[in-house]
């Protein structure tokens, strides 16, 4: 059994597009892949000095730290993550004259974050302590109090052994915190947004890819199909 001439250069063209595919997804997976692909929420924010029921938190009331979990979410298809230092600022919201004030810096090592098929999620919690407005006077008259937080940090996509460039990322979001429970208000995490709005078309390119392989694979396996047939 052997391949027509015309059988030969299909099976041939095809395979050539197969093995050269895979470098050239990899390549173009991390190229469009430029860090809006990281999602960052606030999952829980608790300031007790604001805290108007005290219940059984007295030993807190007193306190100048809040205490925060913040969650990382890698969408992307397989690829890790490698984070620079990641700094969070916390910021106090004046609701009279919308002044923003800066109370606390976080900052985390950096780290790696492992990829899976169906993105990769971390999540990192601490506290810190806050300086330069009064908790008690803030939290007077009103229900709630909005703190903004703001993340920076540099990130490198890994796919198999090859790196992305670094990819700058500056998020912020706005949290309200109940005066009542000193709680973040709502059990959903607060998501972190860019500014700039910035967003790629990295699944675009991911759907575009697995159906042109789908296609190739198809094509290449009816190349040999109906050349083994006339073959017989």
């Amino acid at each position: 059994m052997g391949l027509s001439g015309k059988g030969c250069l299909v099976f041939s063209c095809c395979s050539l597009t197969l093995i050269l595919f895979i470098p050239i997804f990899i390549t173009l997976n991390l190229a469009a892949a430029n860090g809006s692909q990281v999602r960052a929420s606030i999952e829980a924010l608790f300031v007790p000095a604001i805290m108007s029921n005290v219940g059984g938190y007295n030993s807190l009331i007193n306190s100048t730290s809040i205490f925060f979990i913040f969650l990382l979410r890698d969408t992307t298809y397989q690829m890790g993550v490698y984070y620079d230092n990641i700094t969070l600022t916390f910021s106090y919201v004046n609701p009279n004259t919308s002044v923003v004030v800066p109370v606390a810096n976080y900052t985390t090592p950096g780290f790696y974050q492992k990829g899976n098929d169906h993105g990769s999620r971390i999540d990192r919690s601490d506290y810190v302590e806050t300086h330069g407005v009064s908790w008690k006077e803030a939290s007077e008259n009103v229900s709630q109090v909005v703190l903004r937080v703001d993340l920076a940090t540099a990130v490198r996509f890994k796919y198999a052994s090859w790196k992305s460039k670094r990819h700058h990322l500056l998020l912020h979001g706005d949290v309200k915190i109940s005066t009542r429970s000193a709680n973040k208000v709502g059990d959903k995490g607060t998501r972190l947004r860019s500014s700039s709005g910035h967003s790629s078309g990295y699944k675009g390119f991911i759907v575009f890819s697995i159906c042109f392989y789908v296609v190739v694979c198809i094509v290449w396996f009816f190349s040999i199909f109906f050349t083994c047939k006339d073959d017989y």
